[in-house]
């Protein structure tokens, strides 16, 4: 059953519902969270107000996400596969072989054309915006998300899970008809109590929450405003909010309703507000860590926690204030960052852009000589492959070479061409043949992340601009597990910190775990060692 109250816009948990939880007067009654930050805030708060007289359980309190990862728990679902690189790689290939057999005739009607992995991308994006609503499939003008379906599933079957954009719908599929018997998270609950919510719950949400409704009691809590305007809570159902007392659900503490005024604007009353000026950066940081020490408890908001955290944070714990941590993605870390930007460097719409082959000259996180430190000109030892970027910047510029498809072609042939030797005296010619060794090593040390075109004109041979000679290349490893193993030799890991490091260690293990799923699958190439 649900029921519906309004509360006023001055809290996000009302002082009634405060009151109840610090008493433990609804140990047996879940309280949903519209974020994962307003959660943990709350039961910090609860906890300094309990001051050892009990524990808060997080089990009581939960956000959307945390509640049904507890149901699909409860109905002993498969495990989730995650949508990650790996799993697009897996979805890519099962669509281009729908592609080459006609099954996607509409938006690709000439099999011989190679399938895209943005056409992948797009239909995926489709199928995944569909999986928002409460029937996906039901769309007449499908153009192809009833294929990535098809796709999905027999992916699922083989890895024996449940694809994430699809976790919902068979939450709601399998929550049909159960009781809080059925349930071992909700036996001995009573009833949710559902916090405001911004207005924008997708509508499987919205239908899911209204199922787990009929099994047990949900009372939520609004802020009162105009739908249209977007200032309402969010609605799992279109009810009327009760206005008496006496139509509070029994499980839901005893309270005065709050009956909200006819006006336009949400107004709070109680509180004021200061303004304090600083000169510059410093000056601000130093007023907030004296504010910080003067105030019992106090909320600071910025733009980005986690940088000022980094500037202030040592100064914090000096005073004995003991910093929040911010968890940061692993792409975040400098050496994980320079690591991608390497990897991509030949792939996508920015494929060999002179932008991106000039960072990786400037870069110094990887060592790329440990890729073809064991090449040798065949004619003249004192020739390096080394990159020369002017001779890279007057080829964009005279050529018109922009990233993209057929970008590493383009760079080959310039660079080859004899016709530039006539303009040219010996010393620029060796820079020109240098630069031309060293973009073709990169290009075959990226090879496994290249794009299929350029791949298959890294197999030709290249003759030196200056020399003629045929320019030897590092040998392509093809099997993606040792080629890691060669990068993680190439990193100057002593140029960062520990964090980097575990980073690193993090990212490396991740990608193994993959490149060892997609391997299983005969989706990479192999090399026999």
């Amino acid at each position: 059953m649900l029921t519906s109250e309004y509360v006023g816009v001055e809290s996000l948990i009302p002082h009634w519902l405060e009151e109840a939880v610090v008493n433990q007067d609804i140990t047996d009654v879940k309280i949903i969270y519209p974020s994962e930050v307003s959660r943990k805030e709350a039961m910090h708060r609860f906890q300094d107000m309990i001051d050892g007289a009990g524990q808060v359980d997080p089990n009581q309190h939960l956000t959307i996400e945390r509640l049904f990862s507890q149901l699909h728990l409860d109905l002993r679902l498969e495990k989730i596969i995650p949508d990650n690189a790996f799993t697009f790689e897996l979805i890519h290939q099962g669509l281009a072989k729908k592609a080459s057999s006609m099954e996607l005739y509409f938006i690709h009607p000439n099999p011989e054309h190679k399938w895209s992995r943005e056409m992948s991308k797009r239909i995926l994006s489709l199928y995944k915006s569909l999986h928002t609503l409460e029937n996906p499939l039901d769309w007449k003008d499908d153009v192809g998300a009833r294929i990535c379906h098809d796709v999905v599933k027999k992916i699922e079957q083989r890895l024996g899970g449940i694809y994430s954009t699809r976790r919902l719908h068979v939450l709601r599929e399998k929550l049909q008809g159960k009781t809080t018997e059925e349930l071992f998270s909700l036996r001995a609950c009573k009833g949710i109590i559902f916090l405001d919510h911004p207005p924008k719950l997708n509508l499987i949400t919205e239908s899911l929450l209204q199922i787990l409704g009929k099994i047990i009691p949900i009372h939520q809590l609004l802020f009162p405003g105009s739908v249209r305007m977007g200032t309402h809570g969010a609605l799992i159902e279109d009810i009327y909010p009760i206005r008496t007392d006496e139509e509070i659900p029994d499980w839901v503490p005893k309270h005065q309703i709050f009956l909200p005024q006819k006006s336009k604007n949400q107004t709070v009353e109680n509180g004021s507000k200061h303004r304090l000026f600083a000169g510059n950066q410093r000056d601000a940081e130093s007023l907030l860590l004296h504010l910080v020490q003067k105030l019992d408890r106090c909320t600071v908001l910025c733009s980005n926690p986690s940088d000022l955290i980094e500037k202030i944070g040592s100064k914090l714990t000096t005073v004995g204030i003991q910093p929040p941590e911010f968890e940061r993605s692993v792409s975040e870390f400098p050496i994980v960052s320079a690591l991608l930007n390497f990897i991509t460097t030949g792939h996508g719409p920015s494929a060999w852009d002179v932008n991106k082959i000039l960072r990786l000259n400037y870069q110094n996180s990887i060592d790329l000589t440990i890729f073809f430190d064991e090449i040798i000109h065949p004619k003249d030892s004192h020739l390096q492959p080394r990159c020369h970027p002017e001779i890279l910047l007057n080829i964009a510029e005279k050529a018109h070479i922009r990233g993209g498809k057929g970008a590493l072609e383009r760079w080959l042939y310039y660079l080859g061409q004899k016709s530039y030797q006539h303009e040219i005296d010996d010393e620029k010619s060796v820079k020109y043949e240098e630069t031309q060794w060293w973009l073709l090593c990169l290009a075959s040390i990226l090879s496994p992340f290249c794009d299929d075109e350029d791949a298959m004109d890294l197999e030709s041979k290249f003759p030196g601009c200056f020399t003629g000679e045929i320019l030897p290349k590092p040998q392509i490893i093809s099997h993606l597990g040792h080629w890691f193993q060669k990068l993680e030799t190439s990193l100057l890991i002593s140029k960062f910190d520990i964090d980097n490091e575990k980073a690193l260690a993090s990212f490396l293990a991740s990608t193994k775990d993959g490149l060892k799923l997609l391997r299983s699958h005969n989706l990479t190439p192999k090399k026999e060692d």
